[in-house]
This record gives structure tokens, sequence and C-alpha cells, in this order.
């Protein structure tokens, strides 16, 4: 499920205007003003690096990323486990 929530949460990210960049398919890094200051685990953790420290804006991107994390696994969650129906 990693690469699949990871991946669907770039396009997610991308069309609120967020820019991310996926880590070989383990992290998504969030970039805010050309750097990343987030940083997104495939298990759906998010963290704040360095040059998000003290930052407002970063403060506030860390929130709708994470909304839109939740979001994203609960939807990839549920498709991955939803049963195959035959026809």
């Amino acid at each position: 499920m990693e690469n699949k929530f990871l991946a669907e949460l770039s396009r997610r990210l991308a069309k609120d205007g967020i820019e991310s960049v996926n880590k070989k398919g383990v992290q998504l890094e969030i970039i805010l003003k050309a750097r990343p200051v987030l940083s997104v685990s495939s298990a759906g953790n998010i963290f704040l690096l360095l040059a998000g420290n003290k930052n407002e804006e970063a403060s506030e991107l860390y929130h709708q990323v994470a909304e839109a994390a939740d979001e994203v696994y609960e939807y990839v969650e549920a498709v991955q486990n939803a049963p195959i129906q035959r026809p």
C-alpha cells in the first residue's frame, strides 16, 4: 500500500497547489518556497523538517497535509481491502 499511498497523496496535494517530491517510494517531501519543510512516511506519519522549524507557513501546511493524508490513507486502504467481485 505504501507506494500507492504516497503516489495518491502527491496527486491530491498537487490539486491543492502543494508541491511534493516522492523519494524512492518511501517518503514524500513537501516543498515550500523551493525547500523541503515536511516529510510524509509511507505509513502516513508526518514530520516537520528543520527548514520548516519555527515557520508559520510550514505549520499551516502541516495541518493541510495531515488532513489530506488522513483522507488519502483511508480511501487507499479501503480500495486495497475491497473484496474482488467476479461477474
